[in-house]
Formats: structure tokens, C-alpha cells, sequence
């Protein structure tokens, strides 16, 4: 089966902005660039433990068509998780996929 068949999941690809509220402090704010079909595959999770708590986190991996946009700062909902790109790969034999590394709860984009 062609990869494109595998691409079942749909999915946001979100940019990150930050804006100065009133009293000086940073907000962050999530603008959605694209909705694309996705092929979505959780790699592992892990606990880790910080700040006196638990911390929890998945590692996905997701193909989409070849997109050359995307950044390493943006950020991906699939269904309700929302899940931070860590690297951007160019996929396929001819560049015609884009591979994104996420991680699900831990950067949240910076």
C-alpha cells in the first residue's frame, strides 16, 4: 500500500505567536495554518519525574505530504492532544513527504 493510503488521520498544524498582555507579561498564542491528512504513529512514552512530580512523555512520529513551511516551533492537534514538532524531516524517495518528530507534553513550543 502507497503511504498516501496510510494517511487516515486528520490532523492542525498550528504556528506559534506571542503577544505582550497588559501588564507585560508573555501569552501565547496557537494559529491554525493547515488541517492535512496524516499518517499518526505513537513511537513509546515514558514517566519522568521533575519538579517534585510526574512528567509524561509520548513520542509520535506523523507523515504528511511534502510541505515546506512547517517549523520546528509549530505544534500539531490530533483529536484532543496537542503534541510539540521537534524536528522536520524531508521524506520519501523524492522528497514528497514531510516527517514530523512530536512530543506530547512536554516543550509546548519554545
Amino acid at each position: 500500500m502507497a503511504i498516501i493510503g496510510l494517511m487516515d488521520q486528520r490532523i492542525t498544524l498550528q504556528s506559534r505567536s506571542v503577544a505582550i498582555d497588559a501588564v507585560g507579561q508573555e501569552t501565547i498564542t496557537w494559529t491554525t495554518v493547515a488541517e492535512v491528512w496524516a499518517e499518526v504513529t505513537q513511537i513509546r512514552g515514558r514517566e519522568l519525574f521533575a519538579a517534585a512530580g510526574t512528567v509524561y512523555e509520548n513520542s509520535t512520529r506523523i507523515r504528511i505530504r511534502h510541505r515546506t513551511d512547517v517549523a520546528a516551533t509549530w505544534r500539531v492537534v490530533w483529536g484532543t492532544v496537542h503534541l510539540d514538532i521537534i524536528s522536520v524531516i524531508a521524506a520519501g524517495g523524492r522528497n514528497d513527504l514531510t516527517e514530523l518528530m512530536c512530543l506530547e507534553g512536554v516543550k509546548d513550543g519554545r
